[in-house]
């Protein structure tokens, strides 16, 4: 199996990381071995949905909902 790229680990910057290559078309494969109690696991609000005085959606929360929905 031929990969442009492999990434180790998917916690926030791996799952940034590998969703932009795959939107620029290359083939990604994600290394990952699930602890509880680590930083992505644990970081409640890095994600935040609403931001603003005016509490409008934040920049590609569409696209964090469904990463979130694929990877939880």
């Amino acid at each position: 199996m031929n990969v442009d790229f492999i990434v180790v680990g998917q916690g926030v910057c791996g799952t940034f990381l590998s969703y932009y290559l795959l939107e620029k078309g290359f083939s990604v494969i994600v290394v990952d071995q699930f602890r509880e109690n680590t930083a992505s696991q644990i970081a409640s609000g890095v994600i935040n949905p609403v931001t603003g005085r005016r509490i409008v959606k934040t920049w590609m929360i569409r696209v964090l909902k469904m990463l979130r929905k694929n990877h939880t």
